[in-house]
């Protein structure tokens, strides 16, 4: 990756006495810092050609960069590409650390600051512009249309109060009722005597569908042929009474 020098406003290739005399800096940092601002403006460079010229291995560059850091000598700004990857990094050589250390301190103080509570006060309702429709709206508004269209095709065979019952069932059961599954059970219902007794047979039993194979008023022969069936019996009597209870097996 490489790495790009920059020393903003440089106009003589002199290094400051004060970096030379600052304490805070070691043998190293700042013959580190006299190599660096040697160079021209915009040169680039690799870190294994400094650690080359300084006579260091990479953990002790590491340190002695940190050091440069710290103290505000020199400040790494990565570069961005395109998309934001990082394509490498600018070091900015300051001769002056000082307005370096303040603005990294502000930065931090802002970064490390305690959250505020809010202030009390009322919000704003949500506002949904006008003649927009919410993602709830849209489905109850259609579920009540497909209710519209159900109820006069159930009524077809069914009255009125035991088709709104069965498509409240269905509601219950979370399989409303479309259109086309309306009519394929009015289908199935007229092939019955009593359509109503199949529907509250269904809702009693909580069914999904209707069956009208079980609708049979009275005993009849078993699927085998000669004899009592008292299954078909008991659906009779659930059909035609919306209950089981009181029916008794035939002897």
């Amino acid at each position: 990756m490489r790495e790009r020098s920059s020393r903003p406003g440089r106009k003589y290739a002199a290094i400051p006495n004060d970096a030379m005399r600052d304490k805070r800096l070691s043998a190293e940092a700042r013959g580190t810092l006299a190599l660096l601002m040697t160079y021209s403006d915009d040169w680039l460079f690799r870190r294994d050609h400094l650690m080359d010229m300084l006579g260091m291995g990479r953990e002790k560059f590491q340190r002695v960069m940190k050091e440069l850091s710290d103290t505000g000598y020199v400040s790494l700004t990565p570069i961005r590409g395109d998309g934001g990857h990082m394509e490498g990094t600018t070091w900015v050589i300051n001769d002056d650390p000082t307005e370096s250390l303040k603005t990294r301190l502000s930065a931090e103080s802002l970064k490390n600051r305690q959250p505020v509570e809010p202030t009390a006060g009322e919000t704003d309702p949500l506002r949904i512009p006008k003649g927009k429709k919410t993602k709830r709206e849209e489905n109850q508004e259609s579920r009540a249309s497909a209710a519209r269209e159900v109820l006069p095709i159930l009524s077809e065979v069914l009255s009125e109060g035991v088709a709104c019952d069965f498509i409240a069932h269905r509601k219950a059961l979370r399989k409303p009722l479309t259109p086309r599954a309306a009519e394929l059970i009015v289908g199935r219902l007229r092939e019955c005597r009593d359509p109503d007794a199949v529907a509250n047979a269904s809702i009693m039993n909580g069914w999904q569908g209707v069956f009208p194979e079980r609708e049979q008023a009275g005993a009849r022969p078993g699927p085998a042929g000669g004899g009592y069936d008292a299954q078909a019996d008991r659906w009779a009597y659930i059909a035609k009474h919306g209950t089981s209870e009181g029916w008794r097996r035939q002897a």
